[in-house]
């Protein structure tokens, strides 16, 4: 099973103050879908794929590969009618602390 999340920056931590510093430089939201979708274009194994984590726009359990398009269909649909605004916009209003 492979469970994903996307990278919260949480206060206190050494990444955190690394962002704050101009070290780090997180990947807009679009981004972190479109790396999500050539993650699951390269996977090749049988597995159960499970987004269910507050910090990811979507939710989905399913088997992997027999359902790949799909996934990676419903997330391309994400981007194109959603947005970086409001993904973004979700991101920062679901906190996971």
């Amino acid at each position: 099973m492979i469970e994903v999340s996307s990278l919260t920056l949480v206060p206190g931590t050494n990444l955190f103050y690394q962002k704050q510093r101009g070290k780090f430089f997180e990947a807009t939201e679009i981004e972190r879908l479109q790396e999500m979708q050539e993650f699951l274009r390269d996977l090749t194994n049988e597995t159960i794929f499970l987004s269910d984590h507050i910090s990811m726009p979507f939710f989905v359990k399913a088997k992997l590969p027999e359902n790949r398009e799909k996934i990676i269909d419903g997330i391309q649909k994400i981007i194109d009618e959603v947005g970086e605004e409001n993904l973004r916009r979700y991101h920062e209003e679901n906190p996971i602390m």
